[in-house]
């Protein structure tokens, strides 16, 4: 193994257990002996069975054509489907699988080098710093760590790295992360035999870092970073696994103070705020996300070129984003996927210059600001689902940036509210008709959307236009629409064909 390499595992390894907290890891449970003997193989063990575990059953899950009835029917409607093959002829999806299947062993060989860094220059006998009975210390070799990469040894020489391993009477472990001749302490990881739980106090993280930065790129680090957040990984079954991330104190990040471009962003608490479920057995990939409240501030200075005008350029950019919500299960060949509960968060999200909004966006306001969508394999092509129903609006006010920014933009952009609507149904649905192709492989696909249940509608407030199109009716592109017109003008409702 590379130096490179080496370093990359001992600092994979670092993060499993830096990642904590020093309030009651183990969740009052009452502290007991452990020895150096009980400390090394229990770690070692844990570490092959979760994080080993978990890189085997990335490895061998096979999702194929888990989310084809969602991605090929939105190529579909955007024009963007699969090239035609001749008759006869079958269609190459190898691409796209040999991508989804090199990610899926990247992240296997990644895992697999942390669980190995973790056993070859951690958690070994001849580590052991000191143990007194009721805790035992590792202290990282530089050397052997490093190799002949000097760099790399003289920073581990003046700031050593120590994992603290103490026993609890519920069968799990603490390990904390010791930084620095002074110990700075980032937290403490809880380690049982099914589940590795982690927190992180981002302060103390930072300062941590500090230590291994050469002083002329401290500036290149946050200025400024607060907050707690948590992770895990459980093992359900053999072969079921399940990540999960929180943020339980705000988290608060500036950077670029330093060269006076600050750049400023907080997160609100959300606990979980993603859940991903790996199951290899049933080739099963779950994902879930529950993010709070995002805010953002952007100097111009740190965005702006000569294109800007001093409004811009003097000024500041944000953003709010109420939150992301949503869920979606994904099964090896599904001919039906559903993504439910997507949403934005509780408020309308938006981006401003200097107070002044430039854009808004609401999702289903007035439907509990969420919504599912399931995509539907049919002899005719995908049928969409919406519940209980679509609602977007989306309002722009471009008209507030400089002249000088505005020089190629649509003058529709100026000033507008676009708003698409799809109700009048319990579950309202569109049917995206199927990718076809001739004999000679040339594409036959209808270039419309056909409305099912319900009724589509779409309005743009500048110039006011409105297309509505009813049940068992096709929203079809007007031939011959000028493409710098706003795209509700270039759309009409016709009879489908």
């Amino acid at each position: 193994m590379t130096n490179s390499l080496r370093l990359l595992g001992l600092l994979g390894s670092a993060g499993l257990f830096a990642l904590g907290c020093n309030s009651s890891p183990s969740g009052g449970s009452s502290p007991r002996p452990i020895d150096s003997t009980e400390a090394t193989s229990t770690v070692n063990q844990r570490v092959d069975e979760l994080v080993g575990g978990l890189a085997d059953s990335t490895a061998a899950l096979d999702t194929t054509d888990g989310t084809t009835v969602a991605t090929g029917s939105i190529g579909t409607a955007l024009g963007s489907s699969p090239s035609c093959t001749p008759a006869g002829a079958t269609t190459d999806t190898s691409s796209t699988d040999d991508a989804t299947k090199s990610t899926t062993q990247a992240l296997d060989d990644l895992l697999h080098r942390v669980a190995q860094e973790s056993r070859d220059h951690v958690f070994r006998d001849e580590l052991v710093e000191t143990k007194d009975g009721n805790q035992v210390v590792y202290k990282v070799d530089p050397a052997a760590a490093c190799g002949s990469d000097l760099t790399c040894v003289d920073k581990l020489t003046n700031n050593p790295i120590r994992f603290a391993v103490t026993a609890n009477t519920d069968d799990s472990l603490n390990v904390s992360l010791l930084v620095g001749e002074a110990r700075y302490n980032p937290g403490t990881a809880v380690l049982g035999s099914k589940k590795l739980s982690i927190r992180a106090d981002l302060a103390q993280a930072l300062a941590a870092i500090r230590l291994f930065v050469n002083p002329e790129d401290q500036q290149n680090l946050p200025d400024h970073l607060n907050g707690v957040v948590q992770g895990s990984i459980e093992k359900r079954a053999e072969g079921d696994f399940v990540i999960s991330s929180s943020v339980l104190q705000k988290v608060d990040l500036l950077v670029g103070q330093a060269k006076g471009k600050p750049v400023a962003v907080t997160v609100l608490p959300s606990d979980p705020t993603t859940q991903l479920t790996i199951n290899s057995v049933t080739n099963t990939l779950g994902y879930t996300a529950a993010l709070g409240a995002v805010d953002v501030q952007i100097a111009g200075a740190a965005v702006c070129d000569d294109t800007c005008g001093s409004n811009e350029q003097n000024g500041t950019f944000s953003g709010h984003l109420g939150g992301v919500n949503g869920g979606v299960n994904v099964t090896k060949g599904a001919q039906e996927l559903t993504v439910a509960g997507i949403g934005l968060g509780n408020d309308t999200s938006f981006v401003a210059l200097n107070n002044d909004r430039l854009g808004t966006l609401d999702v289903n306001a007035n439907n509990g600001r969420k919504f599912s969508v399931t995509f539907k394999k049919t002899a005719d092509g995908t049928l969409v689902t919406f519940d209980p129903a679509l609602d977007i609006k989306l309002a722009l006010m471009l008209n507030k940036l400089s002249e000088s920014m505005r020089v190629n933009m649509p003058e529709w952009l100026n000033d507008q509210i676009f708003d698409v609507m799809l109700g009048g149904a319990a579950k309202p649905s569109v049917l995206v008709p199927a990718a076809t192709c001739d004999s000679y492989g040339n594409s036959t696909t209808k270039g419309q959307l056909q409305v099912v249940t319900g009724n589509l509608t779409m309005s743009a407030s500048s110039p006011s236009t409105t297309v509505s199109v009813a049940a068992g009716m096709c929203l079809v592109a007007v031939d011959g629409a000028d493409s710098n017109s706003n795209p509700v003008s270039q759309l009409k409702s016709a009879a489908c064909q």
